[in-house]
């Protein structure tokens, strides 16, 4: 079973990697990382508001400090690889399938902030 969240939205459900863990179930934790809240920014900017006019987005910018995802899930038990190409995180996948266990991948995105 694969599973696949953004980083932000990861931050909600960290609990399931200790239920992973504990029940050896084998589920893959894909994590699409950009650092940030995207979706939420994308959303400020499209009704045009403050933060759009300014280009500043407080509170959806996940750094200082970057949630470290490979120590949290490994913290918890849970195998973790980052993946910073389509090729790394298909390989990564590929292996998480083949070995069964829980796995966490940390998947880096570009960061910057593109509306749509």
């Amino acid at each position: 079973m694969v599973g696949i969240i953004g980083d932000g939205s990861a931050l909600y459900t960290t609990q399931a990697l200790w239920t992973a863990a504990r029940y050896n179930i084998g589920a893959i934790f894909v994590i699409l990382n950009n650092t940030s809240y995207r979706i939420l920014k994308q959303r400020l900017h499209a009704m045009q508001g403050i933060s759009h006019q300014v280009d500043q987005y407080v509170g959806m910018e996940l750094i200082n400090p970057v949630v470290d995802f490979l120590s949290l899930s490994r913290s918890f038990g849970v195998k973790a690889e980052r993946a910073k190409t389509v090729h790394e995180a298909t390989d990564l996948l590929a292996q998480a399938i083949k070995d069964g266990g829980p796995m966490l991948i940390d998947v880096t995105l570009d960061r910057s902030f593109k509306p749509m």
